[in-house]
């Protein structure tokens, strides 16, 4: 029988030495005066650089946003939550140089993927309101108008989308899609930051992103595919800032896109990974036979419990297998009822199950999926993610029961994000007064839509290219304790 622990993936595994000075904490129920007096007695030494998220809830944000850029250090930040049981918080990071060669650079990518589905009413931009009958249309409205457009931009021909003119770079598939009218380069990627150009040797970029990140990660992934990469999905703050999502970049303000620090010229990357608190095995490590983008088709019979290819059968197997293992869980015939034909995503309640991505050496995870949807009949497994499921990959089912333990806090010194569970949060009383608790060491911020984190040199050359939305799961980056 397979074992139960918990699952951890640490993605680095090398050990820091020396690196930048960081002074990394978070202050519950922060107030404009307490926060002046704590950034004063951490001053900021030429060449630093700050990172930064407020909540929400907290009173004064203006006056709290006022005093961060008074202080004439670059800075990105945004609006993010607090990990759960705790304060609304001010989290900030200052990351000072300790030698010639290390260099903080912060930076705007005005880079946005997809928008989210929208359900009911919806507003289009103003200028479609001011377009008339017989009237100039936009070229983003004439899309799909010409006969086989479609078809050309998927084949990737050039005039429609997929690849610039004359670029050489024949992008196809849904991929082209995508991008179709994009701004890209001859190698199919979007261009860099412009604040980037000409920076040499980055080695991590912390990053604050939007909702919508798979045009940010393409990006990142194709310019900077050997840097260390970790990002919060921050807040979004349509009735707060009556902006969709709220990034600050110095005095500058943006509603889409990402801010972020690019850390260059450093002799070691901080220590990072991505842990699963709660998350446990639920049957072996399977090979894929047959997939199809997100779509998980058929198992090898040689790995598969009983020689089963069907994987929405063998999850079934496994659920009930473990169910069986474990009398005390609720609602043992939910399994069963999913082989009737209820979709796994809507029909398990009580718990969660994701899908556990195997490096090549089968050694450990570097990218963990939710589960969907599955077909009984069909044997089709629906997957929340960007990249493409691969013939021969390893992969294991993998659960979460709601009931966990409290998340922990952050070390000093480190930088953690969390996903919070897929809810609607609902704001309490801007009104409120909360307590000026002295600041804790470590930077929490937390995330319903997720975060990601990014590190070639731990993934044997695989790229976690999605968000990470395992409720509970935890992005961090420990620096040297100084």
């Amino acid at each position: 029988m397979f074992a139960r622990r918990p699952l951890v993936a640490r993605l680095s595994r090398s050990r820091p030495h020396r690196l930048l000075h960081v002074a990394a904490h978070t202050l519950p129920g922060a107030t404009p005066s307490g926060l002046a007096a704590h950034l004063a007695s951490h001053p900021a030494t030429p060449g630093s650089a700050i990172l930064y998220t407020l909540h929400p809830d907290l009173p004064e944000i203006g006056a709290l946003l006022k005093v961060i850029q008074s202080l004439k250090v670059p800075s990105v930040g945004s609006i993010a939550l607090s990990p759960p049981g705790t304060d609304p918080s001010i989290s900030i990071v200052q990351l000072s140089p300790t030698t010639s060669t290390e260099h903080l650079t912060t930076f705007h990518a005005p880079i946005t993927g997809r928008p989210a589905v929208q359900v009911g009413k919806w507003q289009r931009d103003p200028l479609m309101h001011a377009r008339k009958v017989g009237a100039a249309k936009r070229e983003e409205d004439r899309k799909g108008e010409e006969v086989g457009e479609m078809e050309r931009v998927m084949l990737g021909l050039g005039a429609s989308g997929g690849a610039a003119e004359g670029s050489g770079a024949r992008v196809m598939g849904w991929d082209a899609l995508w991008r179709s009218g994009r701004d890209v380069d001859a190698d199919g990627a979007e261009p860099a930051p412009r604040e980037l150009e000409g920076v040499q040797g980055v080695q991590t970029m912390l990053l604050l992103a939007d909702g919508q990140p798979d045009a940010l990660l393409r990006m990142l992934n194709t310019r900077y595919p050997d840097v260390q990469k970790i990002g919060l999905i921050t807040y979004p703050t349509p009735f707060l800032t009556n902006r969709p999502y709220t990034l600050f970049h110095n005095q500058s303000v943006h509603e889409h896109g990402a801010v972020g620090i690019a850390l260059s010229g450093t002799r070691q990357r901080p220590h990072g990974g991505v842990e699963y608190p709660g998350l446990r095995p639920l049957g072996p490590v399977e090979t894929i036979a047959q997939a199809q983008g997100n779509l998980l088709l058929r198992f090898e019979p040689s790995s598969s419990v009983a020689g089963l290819t069907n994987p929405t059968q063998a999850l079934i197997r496994a659920i009930n297998a473990f169910r069986a293992d474990s009398p005390s869980s609720p609602r043992p015939a939910e399994a069963a009822s999913a082989a009737r034909g209820i979709s796994i995503g809507k029909g398990m309640k009580e718990e969660e199950y994701y899908l556990a991505l195997w490096d090549r050496d089968g050694s450990e995870p570097y990218q963990v999926v939710k589960i969907m949807s599955g077909d009984p009949s069909r044997g089709a497994i629906s997957l929340e993610m960007e990249e493409p499921l691969l013939s021969g990959q390893k992969v294991q089912f993998m659960h979460k029961p709601t009931r966990t333990a409290p998340m922990s806090k952050p070390d000093a010194n480190e930088i953690a994000f969390t996903t919070l569970p897929q809810e609607e949060y609902t704001a309490e009383s801007a009104a409120a007064v909360y307590s000026n608790v002295a600041a804790q060491p470590g930077f929490a911020a937390a995330s319903e839509g997720g975060f990601f984190f990014a590190d070639a040199n731990g993934q044997a050359g695989r790229i976690a290219t999605g968000v990470c939305n395992v409720t509970g799961a935890r992005g961090f980056l420990r620096f040297q304790a100084q």
